[in-house]
């Protein structure tokens, strides 16, 4: 049986150069789903990302932790094999709505900015993070 251990003072959601000079967001189970958000829309400005839960999902968060959410981390109502997610500017909106619900169960949302507004539609789900 393999038993993996994480850190608590592991480093949580960041941004880091990837070797063909582009960025990407390193995600794993010791991040903070507030982290998480800002730094995705530090590095996709155009882009914000959002959970909404609607009750239905299998997640096992515990109200006793004492912790407001979302400053909870992934691994607190979590139960994931996947241990990380990188997300990449070469991504598409739907693939990082699909991965975050595949890795973690997560239900994300990307919004897309278009003038003053923070947009959700189909028409957007094939839009890359980054050109």
């Amino acid at each position: 049986m393999i038993q993996l251990f994480y850190d608590a003072a592991a480093i949580r959601s960041f941004i880091k150069p990837n070797k063909k000079n582009s960025m990407k967001l390193h995600i794993d189970l010791s991040s903070h789903l507030n982290d998480i958000q800002d730094s995705f829309h530090r590095l996709f400005p155009g882009f914000k990302l959002e959970f909404q839960f609607n009750g239905n999902e299998n997640l096992h968060f515990h109200a006793s932790n004492g912790k407001p959410f979302p400053h909870v981390r992934l691994r607190e109502f979590c139960r994931s094999h996947k241990t990380f997610l990188d997300i990449e500017g070469k991504m598409t909106v739907k693939e990082v709505e699909t991965l975050f619900r595949q890795y973690f169960g997560l239900p994300a949302r990307v919004y897309v900015k278009e003038g003053k507004y923070w947009l959700k539609s189909p028409a957007f789900d094939s839009r890359r993070l980054m050109n």
